[in-house]
């Protein structure tokens, strides 16, 4: 966590979002806000060493990017679609 670029880390702490208090404000440095995290984690109120895996993995591998805008999916433009589908259409129903 130490390790971790200061933008990773807040897109990690902005996941877990932690309640107001429990961690040094981002003007304070890295190492002080990282053992504040972990206290907060392993602590009675807080969710786990679990979520921070879990927060590290979306934060660190993110999903791919849409292979149509969500215009196109929306209006069904064809064009963003793969040809294959063409064979799936009965016959009758191309025009």
């Amino acid at each position: 966590m130490l390790n971790l670029p200061g933008p990773q880390f807040e897109a990690v702490v902005f996941d877990l979002n932690p309640p107001r208090g429990n961690l040094p404000p981002p003007s304070a440095a890295q190492g002080q806000r990282v053992p504040a995290l972990f206290d907060w984690l392993e602590g009675p109120l807080g969710p786990g060493l679990a979520a921070l895996r879990t927060s590290l993995a979306t934060v660190l591998n993110p999903l791919p990017p849409l292979q149509q805008t969500p215009t196109q999916a929306w209006r069904g433009d064809r064009r963003s679609q793969p040809q294959q589908l063409d064979r799936l259409a009965p016959r009758a129903l191309v025009l």
